[in-house]
């Protein structure tokens, strides 16, 4: 069995913490990108938690690895597994047709916040981790594709 490949993730807070330290540790390379003479650790926190902009590239990215994965699966029948969906732990099983690369994650997404990680598996084989408030440890999401 191949290794498991990480496609795709969404992990918002752990983004901007890793993007907020980064720039505390490099606070030249941010005021070089905002043309400021200086900054201090709380602006740079302001900045990342204020700023709807950085949230919003990081989802739209997230987007576009999806897009460049599945864009060769439009049309094919996709068949999903679940395990331990929301507080109940619930099981399921969920087959569609691919219309558009971003159905994979629209038939499964919460309307909360998540963090969602797509690993590839093998040819056609994927595993979607996601976690939000009623799945703290997560769901997970076993994807197959065919023809």
């Amino acid at each position: 069995m191949a290794e498991k490949k990480i496609i795709a993730k969404y992990d918002l807070n752990n983004y901007l913490y890793e993007q907020i330290e980064y720039f505390k540790n490099n606070k030249k390379e941010f005021c070089d990108m905002f043309d400021i003479e200086n900054t201090d650790d709380k602006s740079i926190e302001q900045h990342f938690y204020s700023d709807d902009f950085e949230s919003d590239l990081y989802y739209e990215n997230f987007v576009e690895n999806i897009k460049d994965e599945f864009k060769e699966h439009i049309d094919k029948n996709v068949n999903i597994v679940a395990k331990n969906m929301g507080w109940r732990n619930l099981s399921g099983e969920k087959n569609f047709i691919l219309e558009k690369p971003t159905d994979i994650i629209n038939q499964i997404k919460v309307n909360t916040d998540f963090n969602m990680y797509i690993y590839k598996l093998g040819k056609n084989k994927y595993h979607i981790k996601q976690s939000h408030h009623d799945a703290p440890t997560g769901e997970n999401y076993y994807i197959t594709i065919t023809k």
